[in-house]
């Protein structure tokens, strides 16, 4: 059994929009099937970008939106307007619908547009990245042999 739907409506393009936390059993999955892609092009210079990324600990402000229940305590992560700038590609503009009128339980209109991050879509770069990170390494091992030997042939 499941559920299938599309919630849209104005700046809302939403299949599923939790507020707060949200847990799931088995895997989040999303479509990878060659037959659904074109265009498909090798990434490289994923090491390059990688490195310019900073990321940072931070608090939510959930004093000023607690409508929308973000976790309390220290978090680790990146901001969506630093990747945007290396990743334009991983930054989507969302809207939280805001805060529900506590008396008539309707959303009270105030939507609040933001900057999403699409962590998953980070990690093919991070696959990129580590691979030309090893053959960097590589060539350093291969060069020190290198160097290993011509020493060993002086001695």
């Amino acid at each position: 059994y499941g559920v299938y739907g599309q919630a849209t409506g104005g700046a809302l393009n939403y299949g599923v929009y939790c507020v707060g936390n949200g847990a799931y059993t088995g895997s989040w999955t999303g479509p990878s099937d060659e037959r659904f892609k074109k265009n498909i092009q090798l990434y490289s210079g994923a090491l390059k970008k990688i490195l310019l990324l900073q990321p940072k600990t931070y608090d939510y402000k959930t004093d000023e939106f607690a409508f929308m229940q973000f976790s309390n305590g220290t978090q680790i992560g990146l901001i969506a307007q630093e990747v945007e700038k290396v990743f334009p590609e991983l930054v989507e503009e969302m809207v939280n619908p805001g805060p529900m009128d506590p008396k008539t339980g309707r959303n009270s209109g105030e939507s609040i547009k933001y900057k999403g991050m699409n962590y998953i879509g980070l990690t093919p770069v991070l696959v990129q990245a580590i691979k030309e990170q090893q053959a960097q390494i590589d060539e350093l091992k291969k060069t020190i042999e290198e160097l290993k030997a011509a020493m060993n042939k002086k001695n």
